[in-house]
């Protein structure tokens, strides 16, 4: 079967042999060929279309991938057994179907492979070829597929290139195999494929577009803009028919702009205003195209924008290169306004994998949105503000600077950006703890908002916070959010909007308000949609519901319990407690966050742990925090188990501990027992009557433990029991954690093929979305 993904480079070989043929025959230039010649000529340069056509490719298709598939057939792949089970495209098919998940692509794949192979006569043939070499595609990114010895996907791609150029999957193929070739980077043969789409006699707009689009991109990324250019104005014909030629020409705008063009760039923008207002609807980027329209149709409103840009733009290379990543990236990239979704997402997938480069080239594709865009504030004020510091804590003051610029008080372009300017300012000043700029900016944008919007929430949820957090009183946050509850407009986030009431209603100890609020709430299918929040406000209510733990009486039980079990070398460490002058004018939470930058041993610590747990000068957050560390510690470090046993017992026979702090101490026990091997104590806490097992995650724990306890740890027959169950189905980081025991376990006990395979099977393991 050949592997050439072109069909017109595959043929010109073949035309010139026959040509040859003609040549070597000694005929005159004015004799016509033997028919028989012709008719191939013609046949390879103008091939068949139409059903018939179709029908005899696939049947081509099939022999060949055939052939081709058992030559290559890894050992262990019985097709024929798949053949035998399945002997109908019905039967077959629907198999297809059900394997159609991440989980079991191999088999997908096999199967897939038998039908093509058996079923050339069925209608949905040439969709299922390009399916499989779309699933093959992405499979062989990560690695080789188990049907083959060989990768599957140029065969594949090749039969796509085989069916009729009037069938939809043979350009669907040519699009498939153009973005395989610009994964791998091999840019020539992409822009090969895209050329010959685009020099097809018969082709669809659409699909005339798409590759225009991924050309144009890709001259874009080799530096050609004028080449670029020309490819979308291309389509400027049809600007008055389909919405893709408004894309490109706002497209051109931005690269005029990035290659510093005066004057086409706004041209270009003008001449979109001219453009039928329900094709600009249906565009890729509505919101931007209609805000820049609207800006360029009020004087000089945008280019006063685009010259704002220039003042901060040279603040974010100073940032992007004070955070000291390497990075690859051009100084003039365009940015893709209906990509911002696949930037969030690239993002994330940085933060995850504690990426800095990839988190800064997406960051900065945002900054270059932000640049002639005002629209793209929201995404890059949230990515600052709230991302940044999750790759680099240490830039706060850099991006503080920078979002003053961008949203400088002094200037205005439109109403959304207005508001969305004074929102994040607000939000950095109480990010460098300047708090009362903060409360200042929220108090003067409620006393003269009139729309009451998500902004609007936002700044008031922020209000709140800050109360909870004993920086300002609780009156003024509390009577604001309780009218946006109390208004019949539906909010934009309702589930943290009753979360942040609830939170100010339990900090004022209104436990009656509170309870009122949450037995109404919960019901709500809002509050419901959020499996977190309605989880969280569930559980609150239930606490409030079996009686409330006041303050009192949890610095009662507090002082009680450390009495009775802390250590008594804690006596002599940090002696002058906060008045050390390590602490004296700093912040108890940064001091408990970040022990080391204060100079704090792992007994200071300890110590401002337990005295802050059992102080009422803190907010109770601060101090069942503490309390429950100071906890985690005092118990891991017993030299006795029986006295850590009764640290325990004591603890959850009170009943002035909150029961979510009982709960997540008993969860602590079983993960450090579970690391002892202590079964017996497995087995206490999961059969507590405190665990609420109608928490998902409490649940799953109490499943997976359950499992390890009930293992004979001495039996390398039980323990490979225990890890099939567990290993079955991931629930959650319970799972590993018995995972990880039984490799030590079986280690422990000379069992090596267990151990093996629990470490061959552990780059497929997965955890899913908490």
């Amino acid at each position: 079967m050949r592997l050439n993904p072109s069909f017109y480079k595959m043929t010109a070989p073949v035309v010139f042999s026959l040509l040859s043929v003609l040549l070597l025959t000694g005929q005159s230039e004015a004799q016509s060929p033997p028919p028989s010649i012709k008719k191939a000529i013609d046949k390879l340069l103008n091939p068949e279309t139409g059903d018939e056509a179709l029908k005899k490719s696939c049947l081509s298709i099939s022999r060949n991938l055939k052939s081709y598939v058992q030559a290559k057939l890894s050992q262990g792949i019985n097709l024929s057994k798949i053949t035998e089970d399945f002997d109908t495209p019905k039967k077959l098919s629907d198999k297809i179907d059900q394997l159609d998940s991440p989980n079991r692509i191999d088999e997908f794949i096999i199967h897939s492979a038998v039908y093509l192979i058996e079923f050339p006569d069925d209608p949905a043939y040439a969709e299922r070829l390009w399916k499989l070499a779309a699933i093959v595609d992405l499979r062989e990114e990560s690695e080789k597929s188990k049907l083959l010895v060989e990768p599957f996907f140029p065969a594949l791609i090749n039969a796509c290139s085989q069916l009729p150029p009037d069938n939809t999957f043979n350009l669907e193929g040519r699009f498939l195999a153009s973005r395989h070739y610009e994964r791998k980077g091999k840019t020539q043969k992409q822009e090969e494929i895209l050329d010959e789409i685009l020099k097809r006699s018969k082709i669809s707009p659409a699909a005339r577009y798409t590759a225009i689009g991924e050309l144009g991109k890709l001259k874009e990324s080799q530096g050609l803009f004028t080449d670029a250019l020309t490819l979308y104005e291309s389509t400027f014909d049809g600007i008055d028919s389909y919405p893709q030629p408004i894309d490109f020409a706002l497209r051109s705008v931005l690269i005029l702009l990035e290659i510093n063009e005066p004057g086409k760039d706004f041209k270009t923008l003008i001449s979109l205003k001219k453009t039928k207002p329900d094709l600009r609807k249906i565009t890729s980027s509505p919101m931007s195209l209609e805000v820049l329209l609207e800006l360029a149709s009020k004087g000089n409103k945008l280019q006063l924008y685009w010259k704002h840009s220039e003042s901060w733009w040279p603040k974010w290379l100073n940032l992007r290169k004070a955070a000291g990543v390497k990075l690859k990236i051009k100084d003039q990239r365009i940015p893709d306004l209906t990509e911002s979704g696949k930037i969030q997402k690239n993002i994330a997938r940085a933060i995850a994998a504690n990426d800095a480069a990839l988190f800064y080239d997406q960051l900065d594709l945002l900054m270059h949105s932000l640049k002639w865009c005002p629209s793209a504030l929201n995404e890059v004020g949230t990515t600052l503000c709230f991302l940044l510091p999750q790759i680099q804590n240490d830039l706060q003051q850099d991006v503080h600077e920078l979002l003053m610029l961008i949203c400088r008080e002094t200037f205005t372009i439109n109403k959304e950006f207005n508001r969305r300017s004074r929102l994040y300012r607000t939000i950095s000043y109480s990010i460098i703890n300047d708090h009362d700029n903060a409360i200042k900016s929220i108090k003067t944008f409620l006393d003269e908002d009139l729309d009451n919007d998500d902004v609007t929430e936002t700044i008031i949820r922020l209000w709140a916070h800050l109360a909870i957090n004993g920086k300002t009183e609780t009156n003024g946050p509390r009577d604001a959010l309780e009218n946006l509850l109390n208004t019949n407009k539906k909010l934009s986030n309702r589930p943290q909007t009753v979360l942040s009431l609830a939170q100010i209603y339990r900090k004022t100890e209104d436990y009656a308000k509170e309870k009122q609020l949450l037995s109404r709430e919960v019901n709500d299918p809002e509050v419901r949609s959020d499996q977190q929040v309605h989880q969280t406000l569930t559980s609150r209510l239930n606490e409030i519901s079996s009686g409330i733990v006041t303050t009192k009486e949890f610095t009662e039980a507090v002082q009680n319990w450390l009495g009775s079990h802390s250590p008594k070398w804690l006596e002599f460490t940090l002696p002058d407690e906060l008045n050390d002058t390590r602490l004296k004018n700093a912040s108890i939470e940064q001091a408990l966050a970040n022990p080391s930058s204060f100079k704090l041993s792992r007994e200071e610590h300890l110590k401002l742990q337990v005295i802050v747990s059992g102080s009422k000068e803190h907010l109770r957050p601060l101090r069942e925090d503490s309390f429950q560390r100071a906890f985690m510690e005092i118990y891991s470090s017993s030299e006795k188990h029986s006295d850590a046993r009764k640290m325990l017992r004591d603890l959850i026979s009170d009943d002035r501990f909150p029961k979510p702090l009982i709960q997540s101490l008993l969860l602590f026990s079983m993960d450090h027992a579970i690391t002892m091997f202590r079964k017996r104590d497995i087995t206490n806490a999961i059969t507590h009557p405190l665990l609420d097992r109608r928490n998902p995650r409490i649940s799953s724990v109490i499943q997976n433990y359950g499992v390890f306890s009930s293992t004979d740890l001495s039996s390398p027959e039980s323990l490979s029991q225990c890890y099939e169950t567990i290993s079955g189905e991931i629930l959650d980081s319970s799972s590993f954690a018995v995972i990880a025991q039984i490799f030590e376990r079986s280690l422990s006990l000379g069992s090596l093929d267990l151990a093996e395979r629990i470490f061959n099977d552990s780059k497929n393991w997965k955890l899913p979305p908490q």
